[in-house]
C-alpha cells in the first residue's frame, strides 16, 4: 500500500491538480474512482472526574491528592506511565451554609470542594477495557467516561486515495481498450475525501 502511494503521488505531481479548460490533445478520457476511508486502528480515551471535600482548604487539597495517587497506582498497575496522563481541570470553591429566616438570610463557610479531570489516550483497546473493570473492582470515588476516536484520519484518508486512484486507473484501462484505444499521459486528476469517501477523478490522453 505505502509503495502504491508513493508511486500515485510522484505520478501525479507531474500533472495540474486542477483540469485545464483545453486539452492536451485532442482526444481524452475520463475515469473516475472510489473508496471508503475506514480507521481500523483506534484510540481509546479515558476521561477520569475526581472530587474532594473538607472543612479546610488544606484538608481538602490533602482528600484529592490521595484520590489522585489511588488513581495513579491503579493506572500504573495496568502499565499506563504517569507522563501519558495529563490533568484538564482543576477547580476549587467554597461551600456555605444558607440559614434562612423571616427578616433574613446568612451565609456561613462550610468547606471547600475541589474537582479534577484527568485525561489518558491508549492505542490498545483492550488496555482501557482491563481499567475500568478494574475502577469498579476498587471502592475508588472516581467517575469515568471512555470514548472513541480514529487513530489516525490522514493515513487512513491516504490509503483510500490510492485505492480510489488505481481503480480510476483500472477503469480508464478498461475503457480505453473497449473502444480499441491505448492509454496515453495522464492529463490531470482531481481527488476529494467527503461523507467517509474518497474519490478519485482522473483523466488520460488517448491515442
Amino acid at each position: 500500500m505505502k509503495r502504491l502511494s508513493a508511486l500515485l503521488a510522484a505520478l501525479f505531481m507531474l500533472v495540474s491538480f486542477a483540469c485545464a479548460e483545453e486539452a492536451a490533445q485532442p482526444v481524452t478520457l475520463t475515469a473516475t474512482g472510489c473508496a471508503p476511508v475506514e480507521a481500523d486502528v483506534q484510540t481509546a480515551v479515558i476521561t477520569f472526574a475526581l472530587s474532594a471535600e473538607a472543612e479546610t482548604a488544606d484538608a481538602t487539597n490533602a482528600a484529592m491528592e490521595a484520590s489522585r495517587a489511588a488513581l495513579m497506582a491503579l493506572l500504573e498497575a495496568q502499565g499506563v506511565q504517569e507522563n501519558d496522563v495529563h490533568l484538564t481541570r482543576y477547580d476549587m470553591a467554597h461551600v456555605y451554609e444558607y440559614n434562612h429566616t423571616k427578616m433574613s438570610e446568612t451565609k456561613l463557610l462550610k468547606g471547600y470542594k475541589l474537582e479534577a479531570g484527568m485525561q489518558t489516550r491508549l492505542s490498545d483497546v483492550h488496555q482501557a477495557r482491563a481499567i475500568v473493570d478494574a475502577l469498579f473492582a476498587t471502592a475508588l470515588n472516581v467517575d469515568y467516561q471512555l470514548a472513541f476516536e480514529p487513530a489516525s484520519s490522514a493515513e487512513a484518508e491516504a490509503a483510500a486515495l490510492a485505492l480510489a486512484a488505481q481503480e480510476a486507473l483500472d477503469n480508464a484501462q478498461l475503457l480505453a481498450k473497449s473502444a480499441g484505444l491505448a492509454l496515453g499521459d495522464l492529463a490531470c486528476v482531481k481527488q476529494a475525501v467527503e461523507d467517509g469517501c474518497a474519490l478519485v477523478e482522473a483523466v488520460y490522453t488517448v491515442k
